[in-house]
């Protein structure tokens, strides 16, 4: 999967809890994304069939944004959050742990 598929969207609640313990903050607390930090996000290999879905949501997610429909994009989020989970192995309490760590 490319890499900036994982970025080019609001970022998984994965991706943002990986980067909130490893990135600074600035004195408002608001994390740093820093390339040196990005660049340490493990992105698991996978095989095609399951890449594509999750490119697919990502570009849909995108395009549903774009035209300012967020009923439709919250869903797509939804399930794009739930196959980064899958795509990464997590358990149903760590994707309750990560979850509950990265609500705004």
């Amino acid at each position: 999967m490319p890499f900036t598929h994982l970025l080019t969207r609001p970022p998984s609640h994965l991706v943002t809890w990986m980067i909130g313990r490893t990135a600074r903050t600035t004195g408002a607390g608001l994390t740093q994304w820093q390339k040196f930090v990005v660049e340490t996000i493990p992105v698991p290999s996978a095989p095609t069939e399951q890449r594509r879905p999750i490119v697919e949501r990502i570009d849909r997610l995108l395009r549903l944004k774009e035209i300012g429909s967020k009923a439709d994009a919250a869903d797509v989020e939804s399930q794009l959050n739930r196959s980064i989970y899958t795509l990464y192995g997590l358990t149903e309490k760590e994707i309750e742990f990560v979850t509950a760590s990265t609500q705004r």
